[in-house]
C-alpha cells in the first residue's frame, strides 16, 4: 500500500519513495490499469491494477493536489473523460497511440512474432497499425515502433480484452521485456 500525506513523495508498504503521478503515468504507459477507489475530501485513494483491470495489486493514497489535477474528471485510466494524457487538438473519439516495445534479451524474434500475432486483431476492433518498424535495440533504443490508430478509446479496450489477445498474455510476459505506450497525433 502507497501513502501520500502531500508533503512528500508518496510511499509504498515496503517504505519505497515515489512520486504518486509519476507513478500512476509508468503504469498506464505500461498498459496496467488505474482506479479512483475513494475520494474522501482532499484524500484520494488510487488502486493499481492488472492490466486486464480485474485486480488490485497496490494503491497509492495521497492528499497531493498535483495527483488530484492528474485524475480530476475521471474514474480511471480507462476512462478518456478529462484525460490529462490526451494530446492537444486529439479527436476525443479517435485515439493515435505510439508503442515502444524492448525485447527480453534473445527473445527478439519471439518478440516480433508475438506481435505480428496481436496485431493483426486490430482489424476487428475499428483499428488500424499506420506504421511499424523495427529496430536493433542497440543502445537502450526499443526493438520495435507501432503507431496506431482506433476509432476510439472503447475500441481500444475492446482490443484488450479480446481473449485471443489475452489468452497470449504469458507469451507476452515471455518475450516482451518492456513496452511504452502514449498518445500521439499527426502533423
Amino acid at each position: 500500500m502507497s501513502t501520500h500525506d502531500g508533503t512528500g513523495p508518496a510511499t509504498t508498504g515496503d517504505g519505497t519513495v515515489r512520486d504518486a503521478v509519476a507513478a500512476l503515468r509508468r503504469w498506464e504507459d505500461s498498459g496496467a490499469v488505474w482506479r479512483v477507489l475513494s475520494r474522501d475530501g482532499a484524500q484520494l485513494t488510487v488502486g493499481l491494477l492488472t492490466c486486464t483491470g480485474d485486480e488490485v495489486v497496490d494503491r497509492i493514497t495521497s492528499t497531493d493536489p498535483a495527483l488530484a489535477r492528474f485524475v480530476a474528471g475521471r474514474a480511471g485510466s480507462d476512462d478518456p473523460a478529462a484525460s490529462p494524457r490526451t494530446p492537444p487538438g486529439a479527436d476525443a473519439g479517435e485515439l493515435t497511440l505510439c508503442c515502444l516495445l524492448w525485447a527480453v534479451p534473445g527473445q527478439e524474434a519471439a518478440m516480433s512474432g508475438y506481435e505480428d500475432t496481436v496485431l493483426a486483431l486490430v482489424a476487428d476492433h475499428d483499428a488500424r497499425v499506420l506504421q511499424r518498424v523495427v529496430g536493433d535495440g542497440a543502445d537502450g533504443h526499443p526493438h520495435e515502433v507501432q503507431v496506431y490508430r482506433f476509432g476510439s478509446r472503447a475500441a481500444l479496450d475492446a482490443y484488450l480484452a479480446d481473449p485471443r489477445r489475452v489468452r497470449l498474455a504469458a507469451e507476452r510476459d515471455r518475450v516482451v521485456a518492456r513496452t511504452e505506450t502514449f498518445p500521439v497525433r499527426e502533423r
